[in-house]
C-alpha cells in the first residue's frame, strides 16, 4: 500500500510521494498523510507534477482514455512509477522509457523466464512498443489481447502448446475410459 503526502499548512492540496523534494523542504509536523488515492482526489486534492508525471499525462488526456477503459472493460490504476491495466487476459504496465519521452509497455509474464532478469519491471516482459500516445498503447493492448481470443496460427508456440494439452487431454480420458470399463467388467462378473 502507497501512502500519499501533503503539506497541512499549504491550501493547495497537492499529493506527494515519499522523497519528493517539494516536500523535504518542510518540516515532518507539516506533513499529512493519505492512504487511498481515489478518496484524496475525491476530497479535492491533485497530484504532485514532480512525482505523478506519468499519471498526470493520464488523467489529463483525450477522455478517449477512459472510452477505452469503459468500452473493453479494462481496470486502471495509478502506482508510484507506472500506471497499471488490467484486461481479462493479463496485466500490463506503462511506464515512461529511459527519454522521459515516450512510453513503454511491459505485459505479465504467465511464467517464469530466463530473461526476466534484464526486465525493467519483474514479472514483466517489454513488448518493444513504444509510442508517445497512451490512445495507440491502449489500441495496442486491446489489438493483442484480441489475438489472444483467437485460436492460434498452425506452427507457433501458442498453436504447439495447445495440441499437446489436447493430445494429453485425450490420452487422460482414454485411460480413464478403459479403467471405467474394467471396473464395469470386475463387478459384472463379481456379480455372476
Amino acid at each position: 500500500m502507497y501512502r500519499y503526502y501533503y503539506n497541512i499548512n499549504s491550501s493547495k492540496k497537492v499529493l506527494h510521494l515519499y522523497g519528493c523534494h517539494y516536500l523535504t523542504n518542510s518540516k515532518k509536523k507539516e506533513y499529512g498523510e493519505k492512504h487511498s488515492l481515489k478518496k484524496a482526489l475525491n476530497k479535492g486534492f491533485t497530484l504532485c507534477k514532480h512525482c505523478f508525471a506519468l499519471q498526470n499525462r493520464f488523467f489529463n488526456e483525450d477522455k478517449r482514455i477512459s472510452t477505452y477503459l469503459i468500452r473493453y472493460n479494462y481496470s486502471c490504476s495509478c502506482q508510484k512509477d507506472c500506471v497499471e491495466i488490467t484486461t481479462g487476459n493479463g496485466r500490463w504496465k506503462i511506464v515512461y522509457a529511459e527519454n522521459k519521452q515516450s512510453l513503454e509497455l511491459y505485459h505479465e509474464n504467465k511464467q517464469i523466464r530466463s530473461t526476466d532478469s534484464l526486465s525493467r519491471i519483474q514479472g514483466y516482459h517489454d513488448q518493444k512498443v513504444s509510442e508517445y500516445e497512451l490512445n495507440d498503447i491502449l489500441h495496442y493492448i486491446y489489438v493483442h489481447d484480441g489475438k489472444r481470443k483467437l485460436p492460434p496460427a498452425k506452427g507457433t508456440k501458442r498453436y504447439k502448446k495447445l495440441q499437446k494439452k489436447q493430445e494429453f487431454k485425450a490420452r487422460k480420458e482414454s485411460i480413464n475410459n478403459v479403467l471405467n470399463l474394467i471396473d464395469n467388467l470386475h463387478i459384472n462378473s463379481s456379480a455372476i
